[in-house]
C-alpha cells in the first residue's frame, strides 16, 4: 500500500521537466533541467533572469512598458499558467520573446 509520502514523491517526479529555453532574439538554446510543471510562466521567466538565463530588464525597457513573453509552438502563452496548464512537457522547448507588453 502506498504511503502519503510515496504519493506526494509520485506528484513530484511527475511534474519535473527538463526544458530547453530559447531566446528568439538571440537564437541561444539553454537546457534547464527539474523544472517543475507546476511553476507558473511568470515565475519560470522571474528564476530565468535570476539565473541569468535571460537579461534583466534595462530601465528604459522597463519605463516602455517591455517584458518577456513565452511561446509554445510559436503561439502566445496568455495569461499567468502553469507550465503544465500551457501544455508543456518533459523534453519541450519554450520560446521566450521580450517585446513591448499591454497597453
Amino acid at each position: 500500500m502506498k504511503t502519503e509520502s510515496d504519493i506526494i514523491n509520485n506528484l513530484k517526479i511527475n511534474t519535473m521537466a527538463n526544458l530547453t529555453i530559447r531566446e528568439m532574439a538571440t537564437g541561444v538554446e539553454t537546457p534547464v533541467q527539474d523544472v517543475d510543471l507546476n511553476m507558473t510562466n511568470r515565475q519560470l521567466i522571474d528564476q530565468l533572469i535570476e539565473g541569468q538565463v535571460l537579461n534583466a530588464l534595462s530601465e528604459t525597457e522597463k519605463n516602455e512598458s517591455f517584458g518577456y513573453i513565452m511561446l509554445k509552438n510559436g503561439k502566445i502563452c496568455d495569461g499567468i499558467k502553469s507550465l503544465k496548464e500551457l501544455g508543456f512537457q518533459d523534453g519541450d522547448t519554450i520560446e521566450i520573446v521580450k517585446k513591448a507588453v499591454g497597453a
